[in-house]
């Protein structure tokens, strides 16, 4: 019964600011943040965002470039299996799981067999594989990094400027 009464007292007295309060107005004490925010801090709120979106943006540019430039290759004869550390027998526990599943599907053991052949053989074929940068000039390689260097510098200092804001926010 306390807290019913609480409750109902401390909404008559909102009801009493709300009518005190002139038409068209806010009391003082149901502002919300943005509307206590100066309209300088809001252009530096907006400049802040802007700045962060841009630099999103360049480093998104800059990891297109830079995995555009990347090779990717192996040697045909260690894809057949011949050549350096072919997978050719790994293919034989995912065999034997496949078929430990197809006659009992309730089966841990071929499942295990199945999906961890699977995975050493998704390492195996990832490990075979060699990443190299394509001839590229000082200039193209310039202009490939350029987007990263530019987008983390914006996207500091965005942050700063809305770490700074939010510092003044919580002194007020």
């Amino acid at each position: 019964m306390k807290a019913e009464d609480e409750i109902q007292k401390k909404l008559l007295d909102l009801e009493k600011t709300l009518k005190e309060a002139q038409p068209g107005t806010t009391p003082a004490r149901l502002q919300t943040s943005a509307q206590l925010m100066s309209a300088d801090d809001e252009k530096q709120s907006m400049k802040s965002d802007m700045q962060m979106l841009a630099g999103f943006s360049l480093i998104g540019v800059g990891v297109l470039m830079v995995l555009n430039h990347i090779k990717i290759g192996t040697g045909v004869m260690s894809m057949l299996g011949f050549g350096g550390g072919g997978a050719g027998f790994l293919i034989l526990p995912i065999i034997v799981g496949i078929g430990v599943m197809f006659y009992d599907y309730k089966n841990k053991w071929g499942w295990l067999l199945a999906g961890g052949g699977f995975v050493v053989l998704l390492f195996v074929l990832l490990s075979q594989l060699t990443m190299y940068f394509a001839h590229i000039s000082m200039l193209g390689f310039i202009l490939m990094f350029l987007p990263l260097a530019i987008g983390g510098a914006m996207l500091a200092k965005g942050m700063k400027i809305r770490n700074q804001l939010e510092d003044k926010a919580k002194q007020s």
